[in-house]
């Protein structure tokens, strides 16, 4: 009986298993498909509509002047945008509880023959999945820079699948929050702040470069051109139910040589690769004009 029950074990659990990645596997796919419904909306419609439309009541943006947090949905009810905006993801990660996931890609802003470009650069979008099934963005940002062609983008669309994670939503929002000060924190005296910190696949994205991408280029930009001086101020985190990925944002603070202040925002996307073992995949640092 007990080698029936063993059996009769290892099959549930092979099923649930089975089941839990057909259930990820379509979230995926439905996520996907929700980004390129927004960026066909915002291509004929015009952006305004299509934020409008995807934009979760509650959804995150950020001022362009201070850096600070923004009800997006508010802010973009006030805009009136010239223009079309061609939207093109490159890369889709979900979580393994299919509750979130985050979407990276090109934009560029053009006008109504859409033969002159007016703005280009790449965004950061965390996705949420709603009670009925939908998917709405929680939180949104972007940086500018020179155009880039998106079909020399490679795209890559995993489904987050860590060892075994004993900690839930509550506290991987904490453990993220923590990794974030202290990654931080580090960079201002340890002799290797950053490598420790940054998965292999790595995004950064800055207004005025196109995005560093992979480990080995991130960490020679952040050797080379991190201001240490800056302060990272974290004020939230918002992790799946899986506890595997956690989005971290917050204000950057400081001053330039010439004593001028500086304001912005930045945000972080964690990644708990084994269980306590947290690594950035994307982040956005953007400093408010």
């Amino acid at each position: 009986m007990k080698v029936l029950a063993g059996i009769s074990l290892i099959l549930c659990t092979s099923w649930m298993g089975i089941a839990q990645d057909s259930l990820v596997n379509k979230a995926s796919k439905q996520l996907y498909e929700a980004e390129l419904n927004f960026a066909n909306m915002a291509n004929e419609q015009g952006a305004k509509e299509a934020f409008l439309m995807y934009l979760a009541p509650e959804s995150i943006g950020f001022d362009a002047t201070t850096g600070m947090p923004t009800n997006a949905k508010e802010e973009w009810s006030k805009k009136e945008m010239k223009g079309l905006l061609t939207w093109k993801p490159f890369a889709t990660e979900i979580t393994a509880s299919a509750d979130l996931g985050v979407t990276t890609g090109t934009w560029k802003l053009v006008d109504s023959t859409k033969t002159t470009v007016q703005e280009a650069g790449s965004y950061v979008s965390l996705w949420q999945k709603t009670p009925s099934n939908t998917w709405q963005v929680l939180l949104d940002i972007e940086v500018n820079h020179t155009v880039i062609n998106p079909e020399n983008c490679e795209e890559y669309f995993p489904v987050f699948k860590p060892e075994a994670l004993t900690n839930g939503q509550v506290l991987a929002e904490r453990f993220a929050f923590m990794n974030d000060h202290f990654y931080w924190k580090n960079a201002k005296t340890s002799t290797n702040p950053y490598e420790p910190h940054l998965d292999e696949k790595v995004v950064l994205f800055r207004d005025g470069i196109t995005p560093i991408i992979g480990k080995k280029k991130a960490l020679a930009f952040l050797e080379k051109n991190q201001d240490k001086s800056l302060v990272y101020t974290g004020l939230k985190a918002i992790a799946s139910k899986a506890g595997d990925l956690a989005c971290v944002y917050g204000i950057v603070s400081g001053k330039t040589k010439q004593g001028k202040p500086i304001a912005g925002t930045y945000v972080r996307i964690w990644k708990q690769e084994a269980k306590g073992v947290w690594k950035i995949t994307q982040e956005v640092v953007k400093i408010a004009r």
